[in-house]
């Protein structure tokens, strides 16, 4: 049995998938399971698939027709059999030391391990910033899980190796037909698990593209955020029948937070009420002010106020400051905008 199983789904890449292919044949540690789910590609995709399946025996092709990119990854790990799992999508690639890096971590007492993820491409310096920010390494070695560790690490589940017996354990799965499906699984494994490795190397090259979900988000062009809220609601769900809420009511309600937060923050302004509408509607018909009776801003929100979640600079502030926006500081006079210089650097 192979040590790691590594899942990548297919759906009309030919432009990328070769150089994915290329960057998992060709990793310096051989004891793989490589699954390609072939998520009904209308492309020469699974021409490319089979043609690298003959030069290398450990490709596994799945074919099915098109459902998302969580029923591809659902179909990989319904017939995974490593002990543990990575996940690739097939538009980015992996340094080739990958594995040989990360195997001797994965010991039975190591859940979970997380590493580093780097993107290029179509962003700008300035998504490119936050996005280190964001995915930042901010851990080393082994620890002991906790919610520290939870809330200071990304949701990504590409830049993860799962334990497979786990996730099997508790029948976690990727919810289909739903946008952000890292979210509700990170947060539903992070608290099946005792133990998690980290290694800050940059093994994984995410690569960003103007017409991927997420360049839609950060553009304030999804109308489909509000899928975000049922995330959570689903997260409520898994951790209600595995017993894990009743520990952590209060962890569960900034979960919710982050996640109506991440709605408002990138809604376009002709959604943005309509979102409010229906994270009020929600409140109410989940019923999940009644689960926090006296928490004030499960009210406000309930009655459509969203200032918390907005929160505009003081007159003093704009008339006179200095700020960081992105990657620059900037000096503002009478609320104009002035650049100083680039922000330094985080150390890692």
């Amino acid at each position: 049995m192979p040590l790691i199983s590594v899942i990548i789904p297919v759906y009309n890449v030919e432009e990328y998938l070769e150089e994915c292919l290329e960057s998992v044949i060709n990793q310096t540690f051989s004891d793989l399971e490589i699954i390609c789910v072939n998520d009904g590609s209308t492309d020469n995709s699974l021409s490319i698939l089979e043609k690298y399946s003959q030069k290398d025996k450990r490709i596994k092709i799945i074919n099915k027709p098109n459902g998302g990119l969580s029923s591809a990854r659902n179909a990989g790990l319904k017939v995974a059999t490593s002990e543990f799992i990575s996940f690739l999508d097939s538009d980015d690639y992996l340094d080739t030391n990958t594995y040989e890096k990360i195997a001797p971590h994965l010991t039975k007492d190591i859940d979970l391990l997380c590493f580093g993820l780097e993107t290029f491409n179509d962003f700008s310096e300035e998504q490119h910033y936050i996005d280190k920010l964001y995915y930042r390494i901010k851990f080393l070695g082994k620890h002991k899980i906790n919610n520290k560790i939870r809330f200071d690490t990304n949701v990504s589940v590409c830049c993860k190796v799962f334990r497979k017996k786990i996730i099997d354990q508790y029948k976690l799965r990727f919810r289909e037909g739903s946008h952000f499906e890292d979210y509700h699984f990170y947060w539903c494994y992070v608290f099946l698990i005792k133990n998690v490795y980290f290694i800050k190397d940059l093994f994984y090259k995410y690569r960003r593209r103007n017409a991927s979900i997420i360049y839609e988000t950060y553009h304030k062009k999804n109308n489909n955020l509000i899928s975000m809220l049922y995330n959570v609601e689903a997260i409520y769900v898994f951790w209600k029948e595995n017993k894990i809420i009743t520990k952590n009511k209060n962890t569960f309600l900034k979960i919710f937070f982050d996640g109506v937060g991440f709605i408002i923050k990138h809604s376009s302004p002709k959604m943005l009420k309509k979102n409010v509408r229906e994270v009020s509607a929600f409140i109410e018909k989940r019923g999940i002010d009644k689960l926090y009776p006296e928490d004030k801003i499960l009210k406000a929100l309930k009655r459509g106020n969203i200032k918390m979640f907005t929160h505009k600079n003081s007159f003093w502030e704009n008339i006179l400051g200095i700020k960081n926006f992105g990657i620059y500081k900037y000096l503002i006079i009478l609320g104009v905008k002035i650049r100083l210089c680039k922000r330094r650097k985080s150390k890692d």
